[in-house]
């Protein structure tokens, strides 16, 4: 089979979730060939986007995106058809779409282009209608279009036969709302790279980088976006305690304890194996509740036990069902033998069971097996 993947948003995962799947599924047998499909919104984020692919064992074409705005889908749609005109389509070729509002506005282009609906899979990531309504900083005008486009985009999930999400909890969000039966909808996490894996050699390298001993508490709070659900002063309740923080996001924060870095996509494991415990901290709200932090994912295979306040849901059942992390509600009741009895979980254990769930092995597989029910359905 031929792989077809369109994306339509750089983001802060773009790395792992997109060209590190790619480049998995790409060295699979059953593959012949992976071409990704990548919109960009301007001539800077296409300059970006292709460091990024440099050196990749995969073809990339480019088309450009518009606002998502009504009045922007048809130019979006128009974009798509031109780049799939340049395309090589056979029998088996299948088109995995990344977001529901870009398989809205590829349908009919795909149509056009002699992909049967029956060799398209929707990648649906999250609620979009509620992270707009909650999270959006736009005017009122603006945002009442823009979760008029998101909502016929859910509605039109029903057009299609398979879909994939990131969650049991959105599985049962797309039902709801859309009709599509549970049994037709796949569940797959979001994954973690391969680089990602307990390093006690790496560990011990940062961690004299960062001037600390055998026995000092390191905690990670990870953020790879400034979006407004990720709690990030709820690391200073940990500061304060008196615990070493790591803090990998954009938002700097001023503390005797914590230690401030934004790092590049490559260097995060050696520091994520570097610190004991990680911070999975996020507002209530069902935008939390459906999702599959990719963060999780990568703290897992890098051996970390998470401590949740259990605001995502599949996190909290990982937790309960491997003991690997604690959930807990406020972090002003966090002891020390809280922190003792998670130091004292295997490393190697907690590694061993995260990438065998998160891996990008484990899902680009996942994917292949639904990759080949769609051609026999």
């Amino acid at each position: 089979m031929d792989l077809l993947y369109i994306n339509g948003d750089y983001g802060s995962v773009f790395e792992s979730q997109v060209l590190d799947l790619l480049e998995s599924m790409n060295s699979l047998p059953g593959i012949n060939l992976v071409l990704l499909l990548c919109g960009y919104r301007n001539k800077q984020e296409k300059e970006e986007i292709l460091k990024r692919v440099k050196g990749i064992s995969f073809d990339v074409k480019f088309f450009k995106v518009y606002p998502n705005y009504p009045l922007y889908n048809i130019f979006n749609s128009i974009s798509i058809a031109n780049v799939l005109a340049g395309c090589f389509i056979i029998e088996q070729t299948i088109v995995h779409i990344r977001g529901e509002l870009l398989a809205r506005l590829s349908l009919y282009p795909l149509k056009k282009a002699g992909i049967p609906v029956s060799n398209i899979l929707v990648d649906v990531r999250g609620v979009t209608v509620e992270e707009i309504t909650q999270y959006s900083k736009l005017s009122k005008a603006l945002k009442k279009f823009k979760i008029k486009n998101s909502t016929s985009s859910t509605q039109f999930l029903a057009e299609f036969l398979h879909i994939s999400v990131i969650s049991e909890s959105l599985r049962d969000y797309i039902h709801n709302n859309s009709g599509i039966p549970h049994e037709k909808i796949y569940v797959v996490p979001c994954l973690s790279g391969s680089s990602f894996v307990y390093n006690s050699l790496k560990r011990d390298i940062i961690r004299t980088k960062l001037g600390l001993n055998k026995e000092d508490h390191l905690f990670v709070f990870s953020s790879g976006s400034r979006s407004f659900w990720q709690k990030n002063e709820a690391i200073v309740t940990i500061a304060d305690k008196g615990y070493k923080v790591l803090n990998l996001s954009h938002n700097k924060i001023i503390h005797c304890n914590i230690f401030n870095y934004f790092l590049d996509y490559k260097e995060m494991p050696d520091y994520l194996s570097a610190a004991d415990i990680a911070l999975l901290i996020r507002d209530q709200s069902i935008v939390n509740q459906v999702a599959s932090p990719v963060k999780f994912s990568e703290y897992v295979c890098s051996g970390l036990p998470v401590i949740s306040n259990g605001n995502v849901d599949m996190v909290t059942e990982y937790i309960k069902t491997t003991g690997n992390g604690l959930t807990l509600m406020n972090l002003h009741d966090l002891s020390n033998s809280d922190v003792i009895r998670l130091r004292a979980i295997s490393r190697e254990k907690i590694s061993q069971e995260g990438i065998s769930t998160f891996s990008v092995y484990k899902i680009s597989r996942e994917y292949y097996s639904i990759y080949q029910r769609m051609l026999i359905s």
